[in-house]
């Protein structure tokens, strides 16, 4: 059941540079990932987050590979806890039409409010060319709310809108302002 799609903000923070091991998601293929928890949540009833990408496309473009290293969701009240904690590149322009899953984990049960992506790079290909964009902030953050139901899996798609998240600058390259919608579902 489709709860929602959320236009969401995003709002550029710091974020750390702590090497992990990389992957590639293409198409219907899944990361095995490893979640952590950041203190005591205060209940055992958990129920899983699965976060999955899509993409708008741009004709421009042949190719965009955005590299996440961290993926993390907001409890109310609670904190951050980790879902997504190792180096994850994607290709943009792949996922038109369909959706690529990063990965998942089980997550205590609750509201949730923000998301926040930890983007240390990106590389558009152009006329055969890589370009290395800039990222004004290596965080994404995302405002927006879900809920985690005990023994349900619940989805967030970040649907990226590349015709709308680069800005060319000529001689200076691309600028990486991700416009992101969210879907949230059951």
């Amino acid at each position: 059941m489709l709860l929602g799609l959320v236009a969401l903000a995003i709002i550029g923070c710091s974020g750390g540079d702590d090497e992990q091991s990389e992957s590639t998601v293409a198409p219907a293929l899944t990361s095995t990932v490893k979640a952590s928890t950041s203190g005591d949540t205060g209940t055992s009833d958990t129920g899983t987050l699965e976060v999955r990408v899509t993409d708008a496309p741009d004709p421009s473009i042949t190719a965009v590979y955005v590299t996440t290293d961290n993926i993390e969701v907001s409890i109310a009240g609670e904190g951050w806890v980790s879902v997504i904690d190792e180096e994850i590149t994607f290709e943009l322009l792949a996922l038109e039409g369909v959706e690529a899953i990063l990965g998942s984990a089980e997550l205590p049960a609750g509201s949730y409010t923000q998301i926040r992506l930890s983007v240390p790079q990106v590389e558009v290909e152009k006329d055969g060319e890589m370009i290395v964009a800039e990222v004004p902030s290596d965080t994404i953050k995302l405002v927006g709310t879900f809920e985690l139901v005990a023994g349900e899996k619940t989805f967030i798609s970040l649907d990226f809108e590349v015709d709308k998240s680069l800005v060319e600058r000529g001689p200076k390259g691309f600028l990486f302002k991700p416009v992101i919608k969210l879907a949230v579902g059951e």
